[in-house]
């Protein structure tokens, strides 16, 4: 994803390296997943993947990406060291629909 879709501003990493929330749940919405598919879609398309087949593919891919990913991480990093809660996530696709 390019500097339009980074995952978080200063103050959030911040937040997450720095802050203690105690016993309290955080709850992070990422809100660029969509982008996220289309870059893997598109990636597909480039390699020769028939468009069904891409469409199919583009979503694990993405899935796997985010997984992999820096936003996952810094959530991991920050739970490892402040926040003892596990690392709870969905990736919700197709959001037209909802």
């Amino acid at each position: 994803m390019d500097e339009d879709g980074r995952s978080f501003t200063e103050a959030e990493v911040k937040f997450f390296s720095q802050c203690d929330t105690g016993s309290i749940a955080v709850i992070v919405l990422f809100t660029k997943f969509d982008a996220l598919y289309d870059d893997e879609f598109a990636e597909l398309i480039s390699k020769g993947v028939s468009r069904k087949d891409a469409e199919v593919l583009a979503l694990q891919h993405a899935k796997e990406a985010f997984a992999n990913g820096p936003q996952l991480k810094l959530c991991i990093t920050a739970r490892a060291t402040n926040i003892p809660q596990d690392v709870t996530y969905v990736c919700l696709v197709n959001r037209s629909i909802l």
